[in-house]
């Protein structure tokens, strides 16, 4: 309890909202993409302005105070379970990050906790309901949609497709992912 207190005197109370901005800042969070970017955005404000029991945001709780019970209260009272899945894979990152570069950050306790139960897709779009959409829509989407499907590619991917990616052989996809 002494160490804690001096931790809190000497570098300043250390809350959920000062780990997230910490990470943001960082080298690790600009190397992501634009999209995991926007999204952590909004898994932080989300996450900052929640309020726990007493009414207090949690974004203002102390790291301190933070214990896997914590984690597995938000993950049970969220109104959305897998939005709720999201926020704490993206916590789990940031305080990992925080834990292995900053000092006075506690052990993080994300970890070990299940995330909700989240349900498989369990059918794919029929070749009519695929038809018919193709059949209402213009431009280049349908094109988009049929190069995705037949290659299995990411609508990123195939939007930077160029002249240059169509070879004799076919089409060459440069992958974003895995």
């Amino acid at each position: 309890m002494v160490l804690a207190f001096a931790i809190v005197v000497l570098l300043g109370p250390r809350m959920i909202r000062w780990l997230l901005k910490q990470y943001h800042e960082s080298p690790k969070f600009k190397q992501l993409g634009a999209r995991t970017q926007r999204d952590y955005e909004d898994y932080r404000a989300r996450l900052c302005k929640r309020s726990n029991r007493r009414g207090k945001e949690f974004g203002d709780v102390d790291l301190e105070q933070v214990t896997q019970r914590t984690i597995r209260r938000y993950l049970d009272t969220y109104p959305a379970p897998i939005a709720a899945n999201r926020h704490i894979q993206y916590l789990k990152a940031a305080w990992t990050w925080a834990v292995q570069r900053l000092d006075g950050v506690p052990p993080n306790p994300c970890i070990g906790v299940e995330l909700n139960r989240q349900a498989a897709r369990d059918r794919y779009v029929t070749q009519e309901e695929y038809r018919a959409f193709m059949a209402t829509v213009g431009g280049y989407l349908p094109l988009f949609m049929e190069i995705a499907y037949l290659c299995r590619a990411r609508w990123s991917e195939v939007a930077q497709m160029t002249t240059d990616d169509v070879l004799p052989e076919g089409l060459r996809v440069r992958r974003g992912k895995g």
